[in-house]
């Protein structure tokens, strides 16, 4: 055939849309992935009337918080959690074109 130089191996014109099958999944496969995230509290346990830091970072394009808190978030931040008098569950869920991922933590809330 036209992509077999000698009946059995690939000609130039052949090796070329082989490689340029192999970009395009390649392309289609990186754009989607869906995104990494991560979410640290920092302590994890604080007493009645305490304080943690949220701490996140994602290769998403946006971030929206719920459970105790709220709102869209950038990419990647921290966010210092002041006067906590129970314990909490704080979601971040990031979206990026291969789709989103969803990262919880728990702060707890001792003493009292």
């Amino acid at each position: 055939t036209a992509d077999l130089y000698d009946g059995i191996h690939p000609s130039e014109a052949a090796h070329a849309k082989i490689a340029q099958k192999f970009l395009d999944v390649m392309r289609a496969t990186l754009i989607n992935v869906a995104p990494s995230a991560t979410l640290l509290a920092n302590p994890t346990t604080v007493n009645i009337g305490g304080s943690a830091t949220l701490t996140w970072s994602s290769s998403a394009t946006s971030c929206v918080a719920s459970g105790a808190w709220s709102g869209g978030k950038a990419s990647n931040g921290s966010q210092v959690l002041t006067n906590l008098n129970a314990t909490r569950d704080y979601t971040l869920k990031c979206t990026g074109a291969g789709g989103s991922t969803s990262q919880t933590v728990t702060v707890s809330v001792s003493g009292g």
